[in-house]
């Protein structure tokens, strides 16, 4: 069944890129050992340390999740994109792996396989709970078999047959045509609701999860600026992890009934300023600060220039009060350089005051 599953993929049309951490060395094995492995294999990397998993798709909080693979699957299909030249888009895909198999050492939580194919138009994942009585040859050998079924049924529309005796979950999101560009660069904005008009104010954030700080900043927002505020949620941003379709689908749907929203590909805020002209960002103590940081730029004259991009997009910044190390600080409490300070209006305590935070709420950590 394997050998089959193998071959057929080897005979196909499509060409991708493998990354597998943490476990997954066996599929790559497998894949090499079968005749016409060159014209499948664009590429297979293993970043298994914390560092190499960072370099190659950025910051993340656990290196063993569903967003994790599907980050390094859009890394794949990306890198497979560079790599295939001339070959047709919808032939490549990009593979991603990220797993917890059994182990030497205690730890916590399921032993555990997560993966994605990631494809121009399509995002799927799975993910599955192993048993924790099997050697890790074992767990190998059938998270092996669950990648080669997934690749099966995504990219030869070939239903496999799924083993019995794991608990699997999948989660698939297909894209619209203005979705791909944006998520493959070939547009800087999109409008995700039934109003396109240019926003007065956004308030940009990755809202993982939107909760109620950020519907008190837009409601204060709305009222203190006479206008709409507008949500943004960038799909890529410099530190974090590529959204892959299934993402986005699950921040657009817990965004529905908030307000406008617009998906960007743009990580940096003059990049957001330059697309918006004219607009308002809506932000925390804590962003104007990173906005601010020299560590952030390569040089003085750098800085001062990306400032200056925002006085001749004519953009704004009102700031709202963060707690921080130090404690909550709002506007007046930051030293900032003159220009940004000029391009800047502040929320006072006593108008405004919210501690909780996404990151908070993800790690359950206490923001009393």
């Amino acid at each position: 069944m394997t050998s089959d599953r193998i071959q057929s993929l080897h005979a196909s049309d499509w060409q991708g890129v493998f990354y597998v951490t943490g476990g997954g060395s066996g599929l790559l094995q497998q894949l090499f050992t079968k005749a016409g492995a060159s014209a499948t294999l664009l590429e297979a990397a293993v970043p298994y340390s914390g560092p190499a998993l960072a370099s190659l798709i950025g910051k993340v909080e656990s290196s063993v999740d569903d967003r994790v693979a599907g980050a390094l699957g859009m890394k794949g299909f990306a890198r497979a994109s560079e790599l295939a030249g001339d070959a047709q888009p919808r032939h490549l895909f990009g593979f991603g792996l990220s797993a917890a198999l059994a182990t030497t050492r205690e730890r916590r939580g399921d032993d555990r396989a997560h993966m994605s194919v990631q494809t121009r138009d399509a995002t799927h994942r799975l993910s599955v709970t192993l048993s924790k009585d099997g050697h890790r040859e074992a767990q190998e050998a059938q998270v092996s078999g669950l990648a080669l079924a997934l690749l099966q049924q995504t990219l030869l529309g070939v239903d496999p047959e799924w083993p019995q005796d794991v608990t699997i979950s999948m989660q698939s999101a297909k894209a619209s045509p203005k979705l791909v560009e944006l998520a493959f660069g070939e547009r800087r904005t999109l409008s995700a609701s039934a109003h396109s008009e240019p926003p007065k104010a956004i308030l940009c954030g990755a809202f993982d999860p939107f909760h109620e700080g950020h519907q008190a900043m837009l409601d204060h927002a709305r009222h203190r600026l006479g206008c709409d505020v507008a949500l943004e949620l960038s799909i890529a941003n410099a530190d974090k992890p590529v959204l892959d379709y299934v993402e986005v689908e699950h921040r657009l749907r817990a965004l529905a009934g908030k307000g406008d929203v617009w998906l960007t590909r743009l990580p940096l805020f003059w990049q957001k300023a330059e697309a918006f002209e004219g607009v308002t960002f809506v932000v925390g103590a804590d962003t104007i600060v990173r906005i601010a940081d020299a560590r952030f730029y390569e040089n003085h004259a750098q800085r001062e220039a990306c400032f200056r991009r925002f006085a001749d997009a004519s953009a704004r910044f009102l700031v709202f009060g963060r707690q921080m190390q130090g404690g909550f600080q709002t506007l007046d409490d930051l030293d900032l350089p003159p220009l940004l300070r000029a391009l800047s209006e502040g929320v006072s305590q006593s108008d405004f005051r919210e501690d909780v935070s996404s990151t908070a709420l993800r790690t359950g950590a206490d923001t009393s």
